[in-house]
């Protein structure tokens, strides 16, 4: 398999793990998950990070990964 199709896949399992991480941040927010405020940090810090390698490895614009940003609020 070409290297660009593993990084693309790499680049895809990223980008659904953010989409895990964001889900859960919110429902540990809303009460419905058990955690308090340093697993909320930990789960954004995370977050961030996943994001930022998004944003490298040039599969996923910018611009789509800013939707994300109402989490960090």
């Amino acid at each position: 398999m070409p290297i660009v199709n593993v990084q693309a896949l790499i680049a895809l399992g990223m980008f659904l793990a953010s989409l895990f991480i964001a889900r859960i941040v919110v429902r540990i927010r809303n009460g419905s998950l058990p955690g308090g405020e340093m697993w909320v940090l930990y789960l954004r810090m995370l977050l961030g990070f996943l994001l930022r390698e998004l944003s490298r490895s040039h599969f996923i614009p910018l611009r789509a990964l800013m939707s994300f940003r109402s989490i960090f609020k």
